[in-house]
């Protein structure tokens, strides 16, 4: 009897571990892909779900970065090797700034930047880094040292071509006081201190300098402002009169996403220095064009003036711009081109979150089975760049010839995505492909998903795509298997030129 009471026990408790370890893997989502965290749809309808860095990367991968350090011996910056780990771009980027000011670890190598200054903020759009620093940053040993390093540490990342310096908000100039020369945007210095100095001096004298600025022109609707780098052309210091002009050019590349702000025709007479009660500012005095050849409503005014103020308002020393356009010959106005009033300065504050990025993505050409590229201006902080592009693949093109991949009446939340790795794992909903009868329209427009998603230019480190129909990875819609991922294909895409 005691035998089996033993038994019966040692079965019940057999019984017991297995019902615990089925339901431990009731949900195999989270035991067999654990660097991420998968929320349920609702009932309601399909949530886009995308990770955050820290969702995403709960393993994150370790890359290594050069930062620049001064080599009295040899008179060079000389690298040193870091490894990071890499949760987002934006974090990296702190961190190897923060390491810059630390300063180096080998005792060959001396620091470039003063131990006490402290990184305000990095901010970042397109291919440019913004970097604000403390005002301890001037008490640098040799501020060209410093900002060359600094330059090069960061650039040399491969994420942003040009770095924007700034020291307590205030663009930073050659010597770092207000009468100082404007130094632009900064790209990948040389290494020799001495090549470093000959550089600075072919940018010119204070009768004729060179400099890479950042001009800031509108998209399509109006409803941001985007970068484009310019090298412009400055004579005697008059920065605003060369930026303006440069701005009447309009953008280099009308194929990318960018037009004019300030309208064909339209003269700046002059410049002058203004003063009030919130500072320094520039005063512009437009031809009559920019009051009568102006044709748009509230969005193309505001893009105009904001074009202005973002352009300008980053001198060293303007805290604002103030607007005037003739009305008769040397007669003078500051009455609202449409509605927006000019009897006061404008700043950055009267246009706050107007910096844009651009997205590309891809559409379908209705008279084959190639995709269209087409530029999108979103928002710069508005969350995941996997959502944002979705949300444009779900929207109409605004290129003539270009169709929609998707059907009117699917939103962007009718997706889930999951980003793993470097794979985005998206659920299509029925309707994206039970309408549709022919299998190489549907296979163009997966691969509109797949090329916007992985495509170089938006930077979202997706190399691959795997579609999942049905909740059912590996089925099969319409004779089209999905059980291998989707990588860009390149030659689908239809020659615009």
């Amino acid at each position: 009897m005691k035998r089996f009471a033993m038994v019966l026990c040692l079965l019940l408790v057999l019984a017991l571990v297995c019902s615990c370890a089925l339901r431990k893997n009731t949900n195999p989502e989270k035991t067999s892909e654990t660097n991420y965290t998968v929320e349920e749809p609702e009932e309601t309808g399909i949530k886009n779900v995308t990770q955050t860095p820290l969702q995403n990367n709960l393993n994150p991968p370790r890359v290594n970065a050069a930062l620049y350090f001064y080599d009295k011996e040899h008179n060079e910056l000389s690298p040193e090797v870091r490894s990071f780990t890499k949760t987002s771009d934006e974090y990296l980027m702190e961190d190897v700034v923060r390491s810059l000011i630390n300063g180096p670890r080998s005792d060959v190598l001396h620091p470039v930047i003063h131990p006490e200054t402290r990184l305000i903020k990095l901010d970042r759009a397109e291919n440019i880094l913004t970097v604000n620093l403390s005002a301890e940053f001037l008490k640098s040993g040799d501020l060209v040292i410093a900002r060359a390093a600094l330059t090069n540490s960061l650039v040399e990342l491969g994420i942003v071509k040009y770095v924007k310096l700034y020291v307590d908000s205030n663009e930073l100039t050659d010597n770092g006081k207000k009468d100082g020369k404007v130094l632009g945007l900064l790209t990948r210095y040389p290494r020799s201190i001495p090549e470093i100095l000959a550089q600075e001096s072919r940018a010119g004298s204070d009768d004729i300098r060179y400099i890479d600025r950042e001009l800031f022109f509108r998209d399509k609707e109006g409803t941001f402002l985007l970068p484009e780098v310019r090298t412009i052309n400055v004579t005697n210091k008059q920065y605003a009169q060369a930026i303006v002009e440069e701005l009447l050019k309009g953008p280099v590349s009308l194929d990318q996403g960018m037009y004019p702000t300030l309208l064909e025709g339209t003269i700046l007479n002059k410049t002058e220095t203004v003063k009030d009660e919130d500072g320094k500012g520039i005063a512009l005095y437009f031809s009559k064009e920019l009051k009568t050849n102006f044709k748009g409503g509230t969005d193309a005014e505001r893009a105009l003036l904001g074009s202005l103020v973002y352009s300008l308002t980053t001198l060293p020393d303007t805290d604002f711009i103030k607007v005037y356009y003739e009305t008769d010959p040397g007669v003078y106005t500051d009455l609202p081109i449409h509605s927006i009033s000019l009897d006061q300065g404008l700043s950055i504050d009267d246009f706050p979150d107007f910096i844009g990025t651009r997205v590309k993505v891809y559409f379908g050409d209705p008279n084959s089975m190639l995709l269209i590229p087409e530029y999108r201006a979103v928002a710069r902080n508005g969350g995941s760049k996997v959502d944002q592009i979705i949300e444009v693949l779900a929207s109409s093109p605004i290129s003539e010839g270009s169709v929609m991949i998707m059907p009117p009446y699917l939103k962007a939340d009718n997706f889930t995505v999951r980003v793993v790795d470097s794979t985005a794992i998206i659920n299509i909903p029925p309707a994206f492909y039970e309408h549709l009868s022919n299998s190489d329209i549907l296979i163009r427009n997966l691969y509109a998903i797949v090329n916007s998603l992985t495509d170089p230019w938006n930077q979202t480190s997706i190399k691959q795509v795997r579609f999942v129909a049905g909740g059912i990875e590996g089925n099969t819609i319409n004779t089209i298997s999905l059980n291998d991922p989707f990588v860009m294909n390149a030659a689908l895409i239809k020659d615009t030129k």
